[in-house]
């Protein structure tokens, strides 16, 4: 499993367990909250295979009366990611993360839409 597979599994799982989570943005009938992870991108150190960097957006949108207890499983997510330590094959630290709350937008009213930046690095373990 590449490195991008393995921290995008781990962050689904999280992000799963404390809402409805998908890998693509759903349609206007999904009920909120929910949460949408994007697969992200893997930036390898220069002759290695072993360690590296994965930069991933994960993204929240909730109704304007959820705000506050979507909040408060952003902040669970954020503390269930500064414990992970290992993750199938690979040993994990989030390095980053960048809050970018969006603006309400014209075209869904009420909806607040929440994104955190985030950049997680690997080193492999031994096999």
């Amino acid at each position: 499993m590449t490195p991008t597979r393995a921290v995008f599994r781990q962050l689904f799982k999280i992000a799963n367990d404390l809402m409805d989570t998908y890998d693509y943005l759903p349609d206007a009938e999904v009920k909120y909250p929910f949460c949408f992870i994007e697969y992200g991108r893997n930036v390898k150190k220069l002759n290695s295979d072993l360690m590296g960097t994965v930069s991933i957006m994960v993204h929240w949108f909730c109704e304007r009366k959820q705000v506050a207890k979507t909040d408060k499983k952003i902040a669970s997510f954020h503390d269930a990611l500064i414990s992970i330590d290992s993750f199938l094959p690979y040993h994990m630290h989030l390095d980053q993360w960048i809050d970018r709350p969006q603006p309400e937008a014209p075209d869904s009213p009420g909806i607040a839409h929440f994104i955190a930046e985030l950049e997680i690095s690997y080193t492999r373990k031994e096999v």
